[in-house]
C-alpha cells in the first residue's frame, strides 16, 4: 500500500471527516479550524490523493507537548500507518522538547498498548495518579 505522509493539517472539513468516521463526532468548523491552524506541528497521511488520517501536536513548545487526533480511518487500521504517524510526532517532539519537557496524549479506549510502544505509560501507577479530563 502506498500512504504518502506529509508534514500538514487537514482542511477543518476533513478533520470533521476523519473524526466522524472513527466515532468521535464532529465540531464546529470555525473551531477546527482555529484549533488546527494552533498545532504546533501535524501530519496527514494519504492513499491515491485521498485523506485517511492525521496527527498532531499541541502544546507550549518549551515545557509540555500533547499527542492529539491520532487518527486512522477504519479500513485503513491495521496497517501500520497510526505507527508512521506516531514516528513522525515523535521525531519531531526529540527534536523540539527539551530537558523534562513532558509528552502527553490522551489514548482511546483499548489503544493503551499501541502507545506503549512509544514509551508512554498508563496512569494511574505508583508515581502517576489518574490523567483526567472535562469535556464542555
Amino acid at each position: 500500500m502506498d500512504i504518502k505522509i506529509v508534514d500538514e493539517y487537514p482542511s477543518a472539513e476533513d478533520y470533521n471527516y476523519l473524526r466522524a468516521q472513527v466515532g468521535w463526532g464532529q465540531v464546529h468548523l470555525d473551531r477546527a479550524k482555529t484549533s488546527l491552524l494552533n498545532s504546533l506541528y501535524s501530519v496527514s497521511a494519504y492513499h491515491n490523493d485521498g485523506l485517511i488520517g492525521m496527527g498532531r501536536i499541541i502544546g507550549d513548545k518549551g515545557l509540555y507537548y500533547y499527542i492529539q487526533d491520532v487518527i486512522v480511518l477504519p479500513e485503513y487500521q491495521g496497517h501500520g500507518i497510526g505507527r508512521k504517524i506516531m514516528h513522525r510526532l515523535m521525531k519531531f517532539i526529540h527534536q523540539d522538547a527539551g530537558a523534562n519537557s513532558i509528552i502527553a496524549l490522551m489514548s482511546a479506549s483499548g489503544k493503551e498498548e499501541f502507545y506503549e510502544l512509544f514509551g508512554f505509560i498508563k496512569r494511574p501507577n505508583d508515581q502517576l495518579g489518574c490523567g483526567m479530563s472535562i469535556c464542555i
